[in-house]
């Protein structure tokens, strides 16, 4: 039976690629941060799909566009450590010339950043959907175009670490949003903190109000004037409240 086979197999692939973590990651990214994604890819070392989950904070995609899957293009910037680079990606010609540079996206946070920013570096890795970009290749039956769907670059430091054709073919890019709210006309979506911002700040001010009342009319500071001749401590006993 064909669809008990495909449901075996999916499956198979829902425990090894740990979807049950990936999913609640991907959410709890769209709850934060307005939207998060899974990257769907091809990994060459061991022949199979993988899905990644991808920190929204590092996406980046074409202006003008609201629709990921529409985009001309869309990717990632993140910080990777220099020596990561050189073993990832040990066969790109100038490898070995990347060098350290400052974080100047902030890419890493306050509290995760290394002291010696110098050994780190921002890896780009974009989907190109560009007509410009799909060059022909001659046969002697027919043309085909070289990137039908997709073109996949990575470089840093305008060193080329790959470029390649999108191995899938719905010409889709690698990347699958996950929303919280959907915004119309947006690519970013709206998360709860948004939802929640106008409250907290209104009940803070509310808070803020009744504390200073209380501070000023319901329990207040006593001040006497040491030339009164009145005794601060008969005074605190035959007055209740304040000090």
């Amino acid at each position: 039976d064909h669809m008990e086979g495909f449901s075996l197999a999916l499956e198979y692939l829902w425990d090894k690629l740990e979807i049950d973590m990936k999913l609640f990651l991907s959410v709890l990214w769209s709850l934060i941060a307005k939207i998060g994604f899974w990257k769907i890819h091809w990994n060459v070392t061991e022949d199979d799909v993988q899905i990644d989950v991808v920190d929204p904070r590092t996406f980046v995609c074409a202006p003008g566009y609201d629709d990921v899957w529409e985009s001309a293009w869309c990717g990632t910037i993140t910080r990777k450590p220099i020596t990561w680079i050189r073993e990832y990606f040990s066969k790109a010609d100038g490898v070995e010339e990347i060098t350290g540079e400052d974080d100047e996206f902030n890419l890493i946070s306050e509290n995760k950043r290394d002291k010696d920013v110098a050994e780190f570096a921002n890896v780009y890795e974009i989907w190109v959907r560009d007509s410009t970009q799909e060059r022909l290749i001659k046969d002697d039956k027919k043309e085909t175009a070289k990137y039908p769907n997709g073109r996949l670059l990575c470089f840093c430091q305008g060193i080329k670490l790959y470029d390649k054709a999108s191995p899938f073919h719905h010409g889709k890019p690698p990347y699958v949003p996950f929303y919280d709210y959907l915004v119309p006309g947006e690519l970013f979506g709206m998360g709860e903190p948004d939802q929640i911002e106008t409250l907290t700040l209104e009940f803070n001010l509310a808070f803020k109000k009744l504390a200073q009342y209380v501070r000023d009319y319901a329990d207040p500071d006593w001040y006497i004037d040491s030339g009164s001749g009145i005794d601060p401590e008969k005074w605190k006993t035959e007055r209740k409240g304040g000090n």
